[in-house]
């Protein structure tokens, strides 16, 4: 199995819970959904090879394990590549370039 390395920044999708569905339909296109965005793209951002707990992790809707000091909290990889997506979003929408 393949991991996705294409930006997903605006979320309309059938992977998205219903409670990001909502935060999306509330605040549009100034929602940035992390989740998604890490699951499709962190492994990409940080240079890593996805394992195979990654593939698994990914494919039921978790983040991969290569991000995670835990299962609620980032490592260093995790942390950088939300920041690279709320850095990637504040240029979509113009707050600075």
């Amino acid at each position: 199995p393949r991991v996705r390395r294409q930006r997903q920044m605006c979320i309309r999708d059938s992977h998205a819970t219903l409670w990001e569905q909502a935060l999306y339909d509330a605040f549009g296109e100034h929602f940035l959904n992390t989740r998604l965005y890490l699951m499709e793209n962190a492994l990409y951002d940080c240079g890593l090879t996805p394992t195979e707990n990654d593939i698994i992790d990914i494919q039921t809707g978790n983040l991969p394990e290569q991000i995670r000091a835990d299962f609620t909290h980032f490592n260093s990889y995790g942390y950088y590549s939300k920041a690279k997506a709320i850095y990637l979003k504040g240029i979509e929408l113009g707050y600075w370039n």
